[in-house]
C-alpha cells in the first residue's frame, strides 16, 4: 500500500513538473530575447519575428548576419535616431534573407520615430523586402508608420508604385507629396488601409493600379467628398471618428462605396444616411440615441452593426434586406432576445452578438453555435421561456440544432465570413463619381478662399456664431485614437493600436486575424478576421516590444488591436502647406504621446528557481522512498527469519 502511494505521488511530481516545464518552454519562445540579426541594430527575438531597433544614420545597405537568416515570418524595425535618416534605393533589400524559406505568411513593419529629417526620395524603396520567386499563396503584409508630429517628411510621389501586397497598413501624421494616383501607380494590393494624414486624389491622372479594397480611417466631423476624396479602388470602406453633422452637401456617396462606419458622440438623426443607397455594410458606435427612421432610404444594406447604445429592434424591422445582424444583445430584454432568436431559427437573419465577458445564457451559447463557434455551457436551456431556445436545443446531447442556411444576395451563406473578391483589372473611377468629388472640391476651395479673405474681426465674429473655418485643420493629438480596435477604447477616449483591426478590422479581414495567432499580425481587411494592424500581434495582437504605440484596430479595430490604430488626422483633403504647420500645443501633445510610446517593457528573465524546486522535490521524493524501502526490508529480515523459527519451533518441541 505505502509503495503503490509511493509511486503515484512520484507520478504527480513528474507530470506536473513536465507541464510546468512545457509553460516555461512556451513562455520562453514567446518573449523576447536578444539577438544579433542586423548589425548597428539592437534586436529581439522570437520564434516567429524579429525586431530591431536603431538610432544611427541609416547605412547604404543594411547588413544580416549570417546565424539569423531564413528564421522568422516576420520583420520590424523602428528607426527613432534624432537626426537627419536618409532611406537609400537597397537599405532595406537585406531584409528578405531572415524569412522562413516555408512560411505562409510574411510580415514586415516599419516605423520612423524622433527624426529630424526623413528622406525617402527613391520610388519603390519597399519593393524589395521581401523574397523574390514567392508562390502564389504566401500571403505578404507590410506596415508603415511614420510618428513624428514635428517634421513632414521628405518622400517620392511614387514611393509604392509597383508593389505587390497582399495588405498594406499606412499611418503617417503628414499627407504624402504625391497624389494617389502616383503613389501607387501599377500596384497591386489587396487591402489597402490608409490613416492619418490625407492622400490626395487627382481622378484625372492615369492610373494602372489594381486596389482591391481600401479602408480611409480618419476623423471627420462629417462625410464630405472633402474628407473623403474618390479614390480608384474597387471596394472603398470608410471609417469615420467623431461625426457630427450627418447633412453634407456633397456626400461620398461613390458607386464603389460599399460599407461605412460611424464613431459619434451625437445622436443619430433621421435619414442619416439617406445619400447612401448603394451600401451594404453599416456599422454605428454611439452611445446616444439612434432615431427609428435613421436609417431610411438604404435598401441595399445587408449587414447591421450596432454597438454601445441600446439596440432597437424596430431599425431592423424597418430593413427588410438584412441578412446579418451584430449588436449587444445582453442590453435587450428577453423578449427582444427571443425575438432575435427566432429570426435567427427561422432562417431569416444571421445575429451575432458582441462578446461582454458577462455568464453564459442560452441565447448566447446559440448564437455561439449558429456562427461557428465554440458555445459556452448553458444550463437548463430546455426550460427556457423562449420557445426557439426550447425547440432547437437537444436535451440528451446538451447542444444546439444549426440553423438553415440564410443567403446574401450574392449566394454566400450569411453565418460565415464573406470570402472577398479578386480583381484582375485596375479600376476606373466613374464619370459622375469623378463630377461629384470636382464640384465638392470646388466648392471647398472656393469657401477656403473666402474664409481667408476675411478679416481678422469677421473670422472672430463668425467663430463665436459657431461657424467654423472650411479649410481642413490638421487635428494632432485630438484624432490619436481614431483607429485601430476602435470600438470600446472610442468612448474611453484612449488610444489603441489599430490594427483591429480586430475590431472592425478584423471583421473585414478575418484571414489576417487567424494569421496573428500564427505570430503575423495584420490589419483588417476583408479576408475575414479586419485587422491587421491586432497584432498580437495582435495587434495586432500582434505586437511585442514598440507595438504598443501611440498607433491600431484602429483598430483599429484601425482601430486600429489592431487592433486589435490610433491615428492623428485632418478633417479635409489638406495639402503640404496646411500639414506643415499644426498647432503647437496640440503637436506638444501628439509627441508626448509618441515619446510615451518608445519605452521598451522590462524583459523577464528566465527564472530556474522552479525548475530547481522541483527536480530537489523529486530527488527528495525518491530518496524517502528508498529508505523506507530499506527499513522496510530490515524489520522483515530480523523479525521473520527462518532460522529463528526453526529455533523457537525446536525448543517447543523438546519440551513436549
Amino acid at each position: 500500500m505505502l509503495r503503490t502511494i509511493f509511486l503515484s505521488l512520484i507520478l504527480f511530481v513528474s507530470l506536473s513538473s513536465t507541464s510546468l516545464l512545457r509553460k516555461s518552454i512556451v513562455r520562453r519562445q514567446n518573449e523576447p530575447e536578444t539577438c544579433d540579426a542586423i548589425e548597428g541594430f539592437d534586436c529581439k527575438c522570437t520564434y516567429y519575428r524579429v525586431t530591431c531597433t536603431s538610432d544611427r544614420d541609416l547605412p547604404p545597405s543594411i547588413k544580416v548576419l549570417q546565424n539569423e537568416q531564413q528564421k522568422y515570418q516576420s520583420v520590424e524595425l523602428v528607426i527613432n535616431g534624432e537626426r537627419a535618416q536618409n532611406v537609400h534605393d537597397y537599405t532595406f533589400e537585406p531584409v528578405k534573407q531572415l524569412y522562413k524559406p516555408e512560411a505562409d505568411n510574411l510580415e514586415f513593419r516599419i516605423k520612423f520615430e524622433k527624426f529630424s529629417e526623413l528622406h525617402l526620395s527613391s520610388p519603390s524603396i519597399f519593393n524589395k523586402v521581401f523574397p523574390d520567386n514567392l508562390p502564389s499563396t504566401v500571403r505578404k503584409i507590410m506596415a508603415l508608420e511614420v510618428y513624428n508630429p514635428l517634421v513632414q517628411p521628405n518622400d517620392n510621389a511614387h514611393l509604392f508604385s509597383n508593389l505587390n501586397v497582399d495588405s498594406l497598413e499606412l499611418y503617417v501624421l503628414y499627407p504624402f507629396r504625391g497624389t494617389f494616383q502616383q503613389l501607387f501607380n501599377g500596384a497591386d494590393i489587396k487591402f489597402l488601409r490608409l490613416s492619418g494624414g490625407d492622400i490626395r486624389s487627382d481622378v484625372s491622372q492615369p492610373f494602372t493600379g489594381n486596389i482591391a479594397r481600401l479602408e480611409l480611417a480618419k476623423q471627420a466631423s462629417q462625410l464630405s467628398v472633402q474628407n473623403f476624396p474618390a479614390y480608384p479602388a474597387h471596394e472603398l470602406i470608410i471609417n469615420a471618428f467623431y461625426v457630427t453633422d450627418f447633412t453634407s452637401e456633397h456626400p461620398p456617396n461613390y458607386s464603389n462605396l460599399g460599407e461605412v462606419r460611424i464613431y459619434s458622440q451625437e445622436r443619430i438623426p433621421a435619414n442619416a444616411f439617406r445619400n447612401y443607397p448603394n451600401l451594404h455594410t453599416l456599422s454605428i458606435t454611439t452611445d446616444q440615441e439612434i432615431d427609428p427612421h435613421a436609417l431610411d432610404g438604404l435598401h441595399n444594406l445587408e449587414k447591421l452593426t450596432i454597438k454601445d447604445t441600446k439596440p432597437s429592434l424596430e431599425l431592423l424591422n424597418n430593413l427588410p434586406n438584412v441578412k446579418e445582424f451584430e449588436t449587444n444583445v445582453d442590453k435587450l430584454s428577453e423578449r427582444e432576445q427571443c425575438d432575435l432568436v427566432e429570426k435567427l431559427a427561422n432562417g431569416q437573419v444571421a445575429v451575432q452578438a458582441i462578446p461582454n465577458g458577462y455568464a453564459c445564457t442560452c441565447v448566447s451559447a446559440y448564437l455561439d453555435t449558429a456562427s461557428g463557434r465554440y458555445p459556452c455551457d448553458a444550463q437548463n436551456c430546455e426550460q427556457s421561456s423562449c420557445a426557439a431556445i426550447r425547440d432547437n436545443f437537444d436535451a440528451a446531447t446538451r447542444t444546439f440544432k444549426t440553423p438553415p442556411p440564410i443567403k446574401r444576395v450574392d449566394g454566400s451563406d450569411a453565418l460565415r465570413p464573406r470570402e472577398p473578391k479578386v480583381y484582375t483589372a485596375p479600376f476606373q473611377v466613374a464619370s459622375q463619381d469623378q463630377e461629384k468629388f470636382r464640384q465638392g472640391s470646388s466648392q471647398h476651395a472656393q469657401s477656403s478662399s473666402d474664409q481667408e479673405s476675411e478679416t481678422p474681426q469677421e473670422s472672430a465674429d463668425k467663430s463665436q456664431d459657431g461657424i467654423s473655418a472650411a479649410h481642413p485643420t490638421v487635428t494632432i493629438g485630438t484624432d490619436q485614437g481614431q483607429d485601430g480596435d476602435e470600438d470600446d477604447n472610442f468612448q474611453k477616449g484612449q488610444h489603441p493600436h489599430h490594427p483591429d483591426s480586430a475590431s472592425q478590422t478584423g471583421e473585414t479581414n478575418q484571414e489576417e486575424g487567424g494569421e496573428s495567432e500564427k505570430g503575423v499580425t495584420s490589419s483588417d481587411n476583408q479576408h475575414g478576421g479586419d485587422g491587421t494592424h491586432k497584432e498580437g500581434d495582435e495587434n495586432g495582437t500582434h505586437k511585442e516590444g514598440d507595438e504598443n504605440g501611440a498607433h491600431k484596430e484602429g483598430d483599429g479595430n484601425g482601430t486600429h488591436k489592431e487592433g486589435d490604430g490610433n491615428e492623428v488626422s485632418k478633417d479635409g483633403e489638406g495639402s503640404p502647406g496646411h500639414g506643415s504647420h499644426p498647432d503647437s500645443d496640440q503637436s506638444t501633445d501628439a509627441a508626448a504621446i509618441v515619446d510615451g510610446t518608445n519605452t521598451q517593457p522590462t524583459k523577464k528573465g528566465f527564472s530556474w528557481l522552479p525548475i530547481i524546486i522541483i527536480v530537489a522535490a523529486i530527488v527528495a521524493l525518491l530518496l524517502i522512498g528508498l529508505i523506507i524501502l530499506i527499513i522496510r526490508k530490515r524489520r522483515n529480515s530480523s523479525g521473520y527469519s527462518q532460522a529463528s523459527t526453526s529455533e523457537h519451533a525446536g525448543g517447543t518441541t523438546a519440551k513436549a
